[in-house]
């Protein structure tokens, strides 16, 4: 893979339900047509997007969101903490955001319609404060994104 994504977009988005997508709204698929699989979960995708499980009890996620400029081996790389699969965007637009909806929600412009590979990780838990009187606790995640070969 090159030395370093094309670009990166970084958010703190609401969970609901343990959830967040990468999914394209615009388009006539439904994120709640993934095939969820069975037990515990990371990730799954397919298409219009991917969708990934926090932790329980997790209501934000921050994520850093990476797109790079080609498949490459590394990316396929599937840990204890990753999930790995492909998505289809047949807009070429997808929302990183709360399955239910969100002001979080963030629109993400991909360089056009097609399929995409998609590494998830979760890589870190930590406390954040969100006011002055609430601190929840937030997910790190890394999405590595790729045009599929």
């Amino acid at each position: 893979m090159a030395n370093e994504p094309l670009w990166v977009v970084e958010a703190r988005v609401s969970t609901d339900f343990n959830q967040f997508m990468l999914f394209d709204v615009e388009s006539e698929l439904r994120y709640d047509e993934l095939q969820l699989p069975a037990g515990a979960w990371l990730g799954v995708s397919g298409p219009g997007g991917a969708l990934f499980h926090t932790h329980e009890g997790n209501f934000k996620a921050d994520v850093r969101l990476e797109f790079w400029p080609r498949p490459s081996p590394d990316l396929a790389a599937q840990t204890q903490n990753a999930f790995f699969g492909e998505f289809t965007a047949p807009t070429g637009g997808v929302m990183l955001g709360s399955v239910t909806g969100s002001p979080s929600d963030r629109f993400v412009q991909l360089p056009g319609p097609g399929t995409y590979q998609v590494r998830a990780e979760r890589v870190a838990d930590r406390l954040v404060q969100d006011s002055v009187d609430q601190i929840d606790s937030a997910e790190g995640w890394l999405l590595q994104v790729a045009p599929a070969g």
